[in-house]
């Protein structure tokens, strides 16, 4: 028997594809637009949580879309021109962190939102650790109903299938206020991945823990979805049918449709509007190393390097002939939160030699020993590890040293 009741926000799929107003370009704008739907429809109806469910793709077109982890460098991650050369709509996840996912009509997004200071919710995820798995073990659940049983939870973000350790899903959350969100593409179809092989730059790092030889290896043969597994691609009905189910019996929550209407495509279409005039690509280009560092003194020299440990990490140094870190901009596909602290790092980390590796895990450690901080197998020294090696790498270019 169910506990608690959660909305759930279902879209087939075509819900505003030829309503004049709409525009393909608009969905750059889809990770934070969905942030605030929901956030709508827990101010209109208070329920104790709201979750999204997104058809597969039915537009008479299909949108080819990029889909940033909120720390990713859009500069080092892909080629953006090429991916508007292409009509592949980039867009960044607001908060949640993890690796570049690709979507397109093999894909649905799952989604939910829940008020993190009522009880009931902080029962069910007392910290974020809890939170991945039991939500890992939600999607788990899901895959099994569709089929896959074979699915398994391995750690944060990360769902598999088989002894092949194929990957099936990801998934992360973050904060949003008092509110957790959390964000899941469901690999129905096969995906296209021959249409972005040229625009993506997935480093060599990426695989350093996985049994694959090369990048092209780890995405053909690395990945798998409903349709790989059992024969076919799911309905949305059966999807949605899955989702249900898995909630009710993981989580204990029942949830209760939301019917789509008039109100809800105007919501959409305002706020999509009013994105494209107020933000434009500021949200895409929020973590952007070429950005950040357009303009570099003189005596100064900046430096790259990425650290794989459980999660990547990536840094941009900038020292100068002193040897004394001027800026730092941090990247990667690690999940925190609060998400703004891995910004204070980056502050603490300036006026540092690139010598001295105890100040600088004594600064990281400051932000990271905060009571607030979470961040899922990513520790101190993983920080430190890439600006150190970034430090040193823009030091000897500036010193020959």
């Amino acid at each position: 028997m169910s506990k608690v009741e959660w909305i759930l926000a279902y879209f087939d799929g075509d819900e505003l594809e030829g309503d004049p107003r709409y525009k393909d370009e608009y969905e750059k704008h889809w990770a934070v637009g969905f942030t605030q739907y929901l956030l709508h429809l827990y101010s209109k109806y208070k329920p104790l949580g709201v979750v999204y469910l997104s058809g597969q793709d039915r537009r008479s077109k299909p949108l080819y879309q990029i889909s940033l982890g909120h720390f990713q460098d859009i500069d080092t991650e892909i080629d953006y021109e090429a991916c508007k050369r292409k009509g592949i709509i980039v867009s960044r996840r607001v908060g949640v962190g993890g690796g570049t996912i690709v979507g397109g009509p093999w894909g649905m997004a799952h989604i939910f939102l829940c008020d993190w200071s009522r009880e009931e919710n902080k029962k069910l995820f007392p910290d974020m650790d809890t939170a991945f798995g039991k939500v890992g073990q939600l999607i788990v659940r899901k895959y099994q109903y569709l089929g896959v049983k074979n699915a398994w939870y391995k750690h944060i973000g990360d769902v598999r299938v088989g002894l092949e350790n194929r990957k099936i899903t990801g998934f992360g959350f973050t904060t949003v206020a008092n509110f957790l969100a959390m964000n899941q593409v469901i690999g129905i179809g096969k995906p296209d991945l021959d249409y972005f092989i040229d625009v993506l730059r997935i480093p060599e790092e990426k695989i350093k823990d996985k049994p694959y030889k090369t990048i092209e290896e780890y995405l053909y043969a690395g990945m798998t979805s409903v349709e790989q597994e059992i024969g076919r691609k799911p309905s949305n009905d059966e999807v949605k049918e899955a989702l249900i189910k898995a909630y009710d019996e993981v989580l204990g929550v029942k949830l209760v449709e939301h019917e789509f209407g008039a109100e809800d495509r105007n919501f959409w279409l305002d706020l999509y509007e009013k994105m494209e005039r107020e933000v434009g690509d500021k949200q895409l280009y929020m973590i952007s190393s070429s950005r950040r560092f357009s303009s570099i003194p003189e005596d100064c020299m900046l430096g790259f390097a990425r650290h794989k440990a459980r999660k990547l990490i990536v840094a941009h140094v900038l020292v100068n002939r002193e040897g004394i870190i001027k800026d730092v901009m941090l990247s990667g596909d690690f999940y925190c939160k609060p998400f703004e602290y891995a910004g204070k790092i980056e502050e603490n980390l300036r006026g540092v030699s690139v010598n001295d590796k105890d100040t600088m895990l004594k600064k990281v450690k400051e932000i990271c020993d905060l009571k607030e901080w979470e961040a899922p197998l990513v520790e101190a020294e993983d920080f430190v590890e890439a600006v150190f090696n970034a430090g040193l790498d823009a030091y000897k270019k500036l010193t020959g040293k």
